[in-house]
């Protein structure tokens, strides 16, 4: 069980000689929770990032070298910056009041003057570039892909599926897309068993499971080919599910991807997709940072998306010509 964070403010500021590191861009959803003062405390911590959680949301902390997200405070500490090394702990205490995040005695950040880094959307939905964009990426991922977690689903549903969490997750992810498909063509609620997106939740192992971010991945694709509402009603789905199933951190970046948000990469990544670009080695290599296999879980579960739109879509415009 998650340890409740404290509930009351002190007046001030303890007065100390902290290092200090400051923000330089926000994610929309770390900005709008960082309105008012509040106390919390660090939940998690690794080499690279770590994350506070206060009463009502969660923030992800990180180097200068981490990518943009909803829940992301980019900071000045340079890559070398190693938090755990660094004396942040779980449990420290953190003060955010003042336009300042004091954590323990130790580590200050300003983010008065930080930006808001706003998520790319792509522009249009067309059927024909989408699927363009899908094959260009099949393409240039083929080779790349890790062997585990579920970013098999990437190519084709024909795929000889390799990875023993690719094997469970097969059969809920078939009955998921046909549920989407149903969805899209008689433009009614989606609707996919519960069962088959709790078989998905907590799958794998990891801070963010590859069922959870296989998940996201669906919702962020839904909001690319502007099905919002679809993505809602997945989001309820999983709301309704045992929170316990999935951790506080995967819980957090779940509802944002609900919201269409989600790592800067996979953001891009979908516009590059959907226009029918072909991505470059640049955004792979992020897509290869976003934690073990998570990027690609997400990717997956995206490409399942688009390729089940692109294919409702064909059949949609072929009855209209018959």
């Amino acid at each position: 069980m998650v340890r409740p964070v404290p509930t009351s403010l002190p007046t001030m500021l303890d007065a100390y000689n902290p290092w200090q590191v400051t923000a330089h861009s926000i994610g929309p959803m770390a900005r709008r929770a960082l309105n008012g003062s509040m106390l919390g405390e660090v939940c998690a911590v690794f080499a690279r990032t770590f994350y506070i959680r206060t009463e009502n949301c969660l923030l992800c902390v990180a180097t200068g070298d981490v990518y943009n997200g909803p829940l992301t405070i980019v900071t000045s500490a340079p890559e070398t910056t190693n938090w755990q090394a660094s004396g942040v702990r779980v449990r420290q205490r953190v003060v955010l009041q003042s336009r300042r995040i004091a954590v323990g005695m130790m580590l200050v950040i300003p983010y008065g003057e930080a930006t808001e880094w706003m998520p790319p959307r792509p522009h249009a939905n067309d059927k024909e570039m989408t699927s363009k964009g899908i094959a260009n990426l099949r393409a240039k991922v083929v080779d790349r892909l890790p062997r585990n977690g579920l970013a098999e689903f990437v190519v084709r549903s024909s795929l000889n599926i390799r990875s023993s969490l690719a094997v469970v997750a097969k059969g809920p992810i078939r009955r998921i897309s046909s549920a989407l498909s149903v969805a899209l063509f008689r433009r009614r609620l989606f609707q996919p068993s519960p069962v088959d997106v709790a078989a998905l939740l907590g799958l794998g192992p990891g801070l963010t499971p590859s069922g959870d971010d296989f998940l996201g991945g669906m919702m962020v694709g839904l909001y690319a080919v502007r099905e919002d509402g679809f993505a809602k009603d997945l989001w309820r789905i999983i709301n309704d599910c045992d929170e316990s199933s999935a951790n506080i951190v995967s819980w957090a970046h779940l509802r944002g991807a609900a919201h269409g948000l989600a790592a800067d990469s996979i953001l891009r990544l979908t516009c590059i997709v959907s226009s029918g670009g072909e991505p470059d080695d640049e955004i792979l290599a992020a897509i290869d940072r976003i934690g073990h296999t998570s990027g690609w879980d997400m990717v997956a579960g995206l490409v399942v998306v688009l390729e089940t739109w692109t294919g409702v879509m064909d059949n949609t415009s072929t009855n209209r010509e018959n």
